[in-house]
């Protein structure tokens, strides 16, 4: 967690932005994604399901605009060693974050 209300899981190969009050344009509903763990494909192996629900809001007044869920499973690859995210069509937004580099979320700034 960071003092700027961003907070990052690393797993797998990955850095997945999973907690955000940081009012940048974008905050999550509740501040915090929901994580399960699912056998979606009944292969025997658990992928993880994230959710979350993103407020967008108004630079200035803070308000918000809208509001728009999104769902991310990643499952692991044997041969690559990481977590891969399944195609969910999520191409506006992405909660996989540079761990140490800030990085614009949806085309905002960073905070």
């Amino acid at each position: 967690m960071t003092d700027k209300g961003n907070g990052v899981l690393k797993v797998g190969g990955l850095a997945l932005r999973i907690y955000d009050v940081c009012d940048d344009g974008a905050i999550y509903a509740g501040g915090l994604a929901s994580i399960d763990l699912v056998d979606l494909d009944r292969d025997g192996v658990k992928e993880i399901l994230i959710s979350i629900t993103v407020i967008y809001t108004d630079e200035k007044s803070a308000a918000a605009t809208h509001v728009a869920p999104y769902v991310f499973v990643y499952k692991y690859d044997d041969e690559k060693g990481l977590l891969i995210q399944a195609n969910l069509n999520n191409e506006r937004f992405n909660i996989e974050v540079s761990v140490g580099v800030p990085d614009p979320i949806d085309g905002l700034p960073s905070c």
